[in-house]
Order: structure tokens, then sequence, then C-alpha cells
């Protein structure tokens, strides 16, 4: 396997972050559940599935 670090702040970025998800095809991610659900709905809203079609795991945990 291989870890990849988003760029600081790359997490709240998510025009970055699904272009990191889907040229890197990243398998694996964990995250906190208040980011989880605002990727999904900023997903949902710009129609772009491509980019979490290779997340196999989603690992959510800590305080929302």
């Amino acid at each position: 396997g291989t870890l990849v670090m988003v760029r600081p702040r790359g997490t709240i970025d998510f025009d970055y972050l699904f272009s990191i998800l889907e040229h890197k095809q990243i398998t694996y991610m964990h995250t906190v559940p208040s980011l989880l659900f605002s990727l999904f709905t900023h997903l949902e809203e710009t129609d772009n599935g491509d980019a979490v079609q290779h997340l196999r795991t989603l690992c959510s945990s800590g305080m929302s």
C-alpha cells in the first residue's frame, strides 16, 4: 500500500481532494464524520462519482 497525504488544508478543498482521490486511485479513507458528510454532500451536488470510484473502505471516527 501507499500512504497519500494531502497538502495543508487539502481536506477542505473538495475539488482538490476529489482530484487526489481519483488520480491516485485511493481505496481507503479515514476521516471524521463531519468531513465525510460535507464531502459526500459536495459529491452529490457536483455529480462527480468518478472521484470515489476506487474507494473500497471508509473509516469514520471521532466527534462530529
